[in-house]
């Protein structure tokens, strides 16, 4: 950080002596470091002169790819559900750039991929994480085959939650099959959810732990307050609510009661409609994360010869985007944001006898992908950084933070927790401020690759400082840059005389 070492100097020699001194400055003088508008706040007496020594970097003709920016997973994360972090590589030259990613995490999984990028042209590639228990995890990435190795290394951190509660909005016939497809045992050691039955009151009551979906029938949801925040205001937090019709006959659940699609659910059932032998359910639009996920698990986003006997086409508002159907006209699953959240509603119940989805795997993963959406508590405290990058609002309150490095070069340091926090080196850090922990994903910054520096004989915003770039020559001697500066004197010889 060239403002902030300057400053140190200038500040050093201030306190030393009133008379002045020299400050020598050896940099590339790359542009991105000395065109920075935090210098004009720097100043010095006269006393106080600058020498910017310019090294100069030989022209560089390879292609340089630079790691740009890191997508963390946007979902929560729980054991045995692998997650993917998305690594933005940026081709910073002219020339074609053929590399290769290479990745290694916290379970000594290695992985590479080789990537062909045109000059000016970013490609997001994909670094997968899996974690077998809680805690944390991390992978360390780095790039191999370009002409510049700065720019190239990066740590992922995630964090990983023990177990996390699905919580049904009444007795499991309600739900056909899709209790034992999200948690099939007790304790959750098989998908890490355990299941709950209760009431949609109990969200306000779980103030420790929310639950990280909620199942609820369509004629629960009809009876809730209109002027309840409750529910909507947990889904806004982060939730994930999925509706579903009862799979008990009609005249016991009885039949939705015409609402038009409004208020903040923005979702209906039409009339119920009954195919004996069944029709084909369609995969509809695929571009969307729901498919995302359900293509990393099982390669495809479609369905086999899956049939419905039974649904409520849903009368849907703007914001749904149509998941399975029959078709456009019949849409029997749909999904929309709420804040940080999800809603997903279901024409159709999960029950065999109202489809064929609950006789094959396809139902486990469809209804943990949607159990997983959405944001989570624990990425509040992942956070990625470019090294040499101030990490904002991070112990503000707390009289010290404890460091440590997970991935990446060794460390550990403490720190008031006023100081600012900067990390200078690629990697995977944790954070303790006070009860608060952070998983800080470092990278190498993009800004070292850039093949621009400043010419001429002064720095623009260095303007209140005294100075002058001359050219390095490590043959010539640096008194001749303090001459009017000297004051003392050399006694020897006089004194032998």
């Amino acid at each position: 950080n060239a403002p902030r070492a300057l400053a140190r100097a200038i500040r050093l020699l201030e306190a030393d002596s009133k008379a002045g001194g020299v400050v020598h400055v050896f940099s590339d003088l790359q542009e991105s470091e000395w065109a920075d508008e935090a210098l004009r706040s720097e100043a010095a007496g006269a006393s106080i002169r600058a020498y910017l020594h310019r090294i100069e970097s030989e022209p560089r003709r390879e292609a340089n790819v630079a790691i740009s920016s890191v997508q963390l997973p946007k979902q929560k994360i729980l054991p045995r559900h692998p997650v993917k972090a998305g690594v933005v590589c940026r081709n910073n030259s002219q020339a074609v750039a053929t590399i290769q990613v290479n990745s290694i995490d916290d379970q000594d999984n290695k992985s590479t991929e080789q990537v062909v990028l045109e000059p000016g042209r970013t490609k997001i590639v994909e670094v997968e994480l899996r974690p077998d228990v809680s805690g944390y995890h991390w992978a360390r990435t780095w790039i191999e085959g370009d002409g510049f190795s700065a720019d190239n290394e990066v740590g992922i951190g995630i964090v990983c939650r023990p177990t996390a509660a699905v919580l049904f909005a009444g007795p499991p016939d309600e739900f056909g099959v899709l209790p034992t497809a999200l948690s099939p045992d007790e304790s959750g050691q098989v998908t890490g959810m355990v299941s709950r039955f209760g009431r949609l009151s109990e969200i306000s009551q779980a103030d420790t732990e929310k639950p990280i979906l909620v199942v609820a029938t369509w004629q629960d949801v009809r009876g809730l307050n209109p002027n309840s925040s409750t529910l909507r205001q947990y889904i806004e937090d982060g939730g994930n609510l999925l509706i579903v019709p009862s799979p008990k006959p009609a005249g016991a659940a009885g039949e939705p009661a015409g609402l038009a699609p409004g208020g903040w659910l923005g979702a209906d059932m039409k009339a119920r409609v009954f195919h004996p032998r069944g029709v084909k359910i369609e995969a509809m639009e695929k571009d969307n994360d729901f498919w995302n996920r359900i293509r990393a698990v099982t390669g495809a986003a479609s369905l086999q010869d899956e049939r419905v006997f039974a649904f409520y086409p849903l009368a849907l508002s703007e914001g749904f985007v149509p998941l399975l159907g029959v078709d456009f006209d019949k849409v029997i699953l749909a999904h929309r944001e709420l804040g940080k959240g999800n809603i997903y509603v279901s024409g159709t119940a999960f029950d065999p006898q109202w489809n064929t989805l609950p006789l094959t795997g396809f139902v486990v993963v469809m209804a943990q992908s949607i159990a997983v959406a959405g944001a989570s508590i624990e990425q509040d405290g992942m956070i990625s950084l470019a090294a040499g990058e101030q990490a904002q609002g991070i112990g503000s309150g707390a009289q010290q933070l404890d460091i440590v490095s997970l991935a990446g070069d060794a460390a550990e340091w403490k720190q008031q927790g006023g100081d600012a926090l900067v990390f200078s080196k690629p990697g995977v850090y944790l954070v303790k401020a006070g009860e608060k922990e952070y998983c800080i994903c470092v990278r190498s910054s993009e800004k070292e690759g850039l093949p621009q520096f400043l010419g001429g004989s002064q720095v623009p915003p260095l303007e209140h400082v005294t100075h002058s770039i001359v050219d390095y020559d490590p043959m010539e001697d640096l008194a001749k840059y303090h001459y009017g500066q000297v004051r003392t004197f050399d006694l020897f010889l006089p004194l032998v005389l």
